[in-house]
């Protein structure tokens, strides 16, 4: 038995939000929440990338992703949707998502608990189904 392989099993989740269930959603998140997950949306962006970024990487039409999954840096156009993200955050900070307690950026598992809360609040069932990369549906 030790010379044979064992079969990958494929565990990804594909959950897809419906609409009503996406508008639930943000309805549910608070401010800064609701613009991250937008941002994630509109994006295709992983929350830890977004938290990471820095006014100074929204320069010249584009946003900058330095801190991305594969170590490459990831440049995109800066669209009117993602702009008016832009434009309703707080330029308080150098990051674009600042913790106003400490001053410095948001982490991953402080967004993750705020998330998971809004989840509840929507009343999204299963809610351990739902987690910050879940697909939603196009707005």
């Amino acid at each position: 038995m030790r010379r044979v392989k064992r079969l990958k099993v494929d565990n990804r989740r594909t959950r897809i939000l419906s609409e009503d269930e996406q508008r639930r959603l943000f309805a549910a998140c608070p401010g800064k929440l609701r613009a991250i997950v937008l941002l994630a949306l509109i994006t295709g962006a992983r929350i830890g990338e977004l938290l990471a970024l820095q006014w100074e990487q929204t320069a010249d039409g584009m946003l900058t992703f330095l801190e991305t999954k594969n170590g490459k840096m990831r440049r995109i156009l800066i669209s009117p949707s993602i702009q008016a993200v832009l434009d309703s955050l707080p330029k308080q900070s150098s990051w674009l998502f600042r913790n106003r307690r400490t001053g410095d950026r948001f982490t991953v598992n402080g967004v993750r608990h705020v998330f998971d809360r809004a989840v509840v609040r929507a009343a999204i069932t299963p809610a351990d189904d739902v987690t910050l990369h879940t697909r939603v549906t196009q707005p």
